[in-house]
């Protein structure tokens, strides 16, 4: 209901209800049954739609908030020190802090050889997980001149949302892409990462933080020479909670020259086992 229309209600239900009141119409019976029947109808519908109003404000408002959490929820977000985002923030002790409670203790990007310690001076959380139970945390060096925001991602863990724990794994040498794929039921996830040119594909069990890698190895065990691995990450598919397919384009080079003898994209169905992926090529 417009503005207009609710102030008319308004001057209807003054005018009429203190008419009823006057000395004029009270000499015309018939006029105050009247003005008292308007009066009352007029302030039911004024009522019903200051009701109405109060509850629509507040489903905008459970709308906002729902809107707002999903993007916290489905977003990767860069967070530097005391930069409170999502209820996200890392302390000034290098400390995770969530929802004003702190998780575990320092953290730090890695240890240098000569034993210095690296402190984590900024946190990138991916894409949570279904639930929202779990949520993927890589630890950075932040360097001012990077412009990804984000220098060297060495360490990497699982934050348990329900338990409150940090679970430390693996996901590459550097840490992975932005690119990560929750199973339906949370248990595992898939990231990938970039070393010297060749790619691999890591599933990580989220209450546990145990990591598996794919290929295991170079030179590959599917093949006799050194191959360098492309993946598609854009043909991954979850076949089921733990069975995927994705392609990878490939190089197959000769162990003593290094020419290369094949190339070519094969599709690989790979499940996630206690022994690691295991699978092959369809």
């Amino acid at each position: 209901m417009t503005l207009i229309v609710k102030i008319f209600l308004a001057a209807v239900f003054i005018v009429t209800g203190g008419s009823v009141f006057s000395e004029k119409y009270k000499k015309y019976k018939p006029l105050v049954a009247l003005a008292g029947f308007v009066s009352i109808l007029g302030a039911i519908y004024l009522a019903r739609d200051v009701t109405d109003d109060i509850y629509s404000g507040k489903k905008h408002q459970s709308y906002a908030e729902k809107d707002n959490a999903y993007k916290c929820e489905e977003s990767y977000l860069v967070i530097q020190k005391n930069d409170t985002q999502c209820d996200f923030v890392l302390s000034e002790n290098n400390e995770l802090i969530y929802k004003n409670e702190t998780i575990g203790g320092k953290l730090i990007v890695t240890q240098s050889s000569d034993n210095t310690v690296i402190p984590a001076n900024l946190l990138v959380v991916y894409p949570q997980s279904n639930s929202r139970r779990f949520a993927f945390v890589q630890l950075c060096e932040f360097q001012e001149n990077d412009k990804n925001n984000y220098g060297f991602c060495w360490t990497s863990f699982v934050f348990d949302k329900k338990n409150k724990i940090i679970k430390e794994t693996y996901a590459g040498k550097y840490g992975p892409e932005r690119w990560i794929k929750w199973a339906v039921d949370d248990k595992y996830f898939v990231l990938a990462s970039t070393n010297e040119g060749a790619n691999w594909i890591h599933a990580i069990e989220a209450e546990t933080g145990k990591s598996y890698e794919f290929p295991h190895h170079t030179p590959s065990s599917s093949f006799d020479a050194y191959e360098m691995a492309q993946i598609q990450k854009d043909t991954f598919t979850w076949m089921g909670p733990r069975t995927f397919e994705i392609k990878f384009f490939y190089k197959h080079y000769d162990p003593k020259d290094y020419n290369v003898l094949d190339k070519g994209t094969k599709t690989f169905s790979l499940d996630i086992t206690s022994k690691g992926l295991l699978g092959g090529v369809l």
